[in-house]
């Protein structure tokens, strides 16, 4: 008991002396061989595992930008991945993850929209996907139009 207040006192001194004292509960994190790590798991197709190393960078160094890109990119490719397999539970669960981190990412908040929705009916989900498709062939149109006129022709 007297070695737990003593080194509660010693982490509390040091606290207060401003000295950084992560290492005494959390193991150390090289943030660049996790990083290393997630990108080579997002390229072998295993996003789960980009997640989870994501989220440990994250939770190190919140600001990691290019960890913020990353996880925005696997929780793309997660939800294509949920869409094809069915696994809803486990879809949302990870993309969860992601938006533990990034709570103000549109992309992220429409990625568990999508999800949700499938879940819940997977025939309104097509219907909104159907007239996503639209409107985006559509803004494209608007956007080049002389790239169209020339495929037509």
């Amino acid at each position: 008991m007297k070695k737990i207040v003593k080194k509660t006192a010693v982490i509390f001194l040091l606290f207060l002396a401003g000295i950084r004292v992560t290492s005494y509960f959390q193991e150390e994190v090289n943030i660049d061989e996790l990083m290393g790590q997630s990108i080579q798991k997002y390229l072998e197709g295993d996003i789960k595992g980009t997640i989870e190393a994501l989220d440990k960078i994250l939770t190190a160094e919140p600001g990691h930008e290019r960890a913020r890109g990353l996880l925005i990119k696997a929780s793309d490719r997660l939800t294509e991945k949920t869409k094809s397999t069915g696994n809803y539970d486990k879809g949302l669960e990870y993309l969860s993850i992601a938006e533990k981190h990034l709570p103000d990412s549109k992309k992220i908040a429409d990625n568990i929209k999508k999800i949700k929705l499938l879940k819940s009916s997977p025939e309104k989900a097509k219907a909104e996907e159907k007239k996503d498709a639209a409107c985006s062939q559509k803004n494209f149109a608007r956007t080049y139009p002389k790239t169209l006129r020339r495929q037509n022709s």
